[in-house]
């Protein structure tokens, strides 16, 4: 299950300098950076840190979803370019993904908290069985 935060600060600017430079509509970048991010679920750390990936694997990624005309590797220069992906020292992150995906970071959270909340309840109704057995043997 993927949530990835898509409001209306995203048609700005900042996206149309990249559907610009990929030579795209507005509404084809929008599904190049929502498809990305939802890919970046699985292949990302909660940092934004791409892992074990380089532009060509990014390129790969993307290649299959692209309309004809539109290059893979161009688009993901664009990406760093008008940075959307962030490169530092030679690794690629991707860029204010605690707020792209911040939906899908609570539900993270909260469902390891509910996690250990029912284990620590579970060990204590079972330490409470045992005590009530032990006391019911004497």
């Amino acid at each position: 299950m993927a949530w990835i935060s898509v409001d209306q600060k995203l048609i700005g600017g900042k996206l149309r300098s990249l559907y610009k430079s990929i030579g795209c509509s507005q509404n084809e970048a929008l599904g190049i950076l929502v498809f990305l991010w939802l890919w970046g679920i699985d292949n990302a750390g909660m940092d934004g840190l791409i892992v074990s990936a380089d532009r060509s694997d990014i390129a790969d990624v993307l290649k299959p979803g692209l309309a004809p005309g539109l290059d893979a590797e161009t688009v993901v220069e664009s990406l760093i370019q008008n940075h959307w992906i962030d490169e530092v020292d030679g690794e690629l992150y991707f860029h204010d993904w605690s707020e792209w995906r911040s939906y899908y970071n609570k539900y993270i959270k909260d469902k390891k908290s509910n996690a250990e909340r029912q284990a620590k309840f579970k060990a204590r109704k079972r330490q409470e069985a045992e005590e009530n057995a032990e006391n019911n043997v004497t």
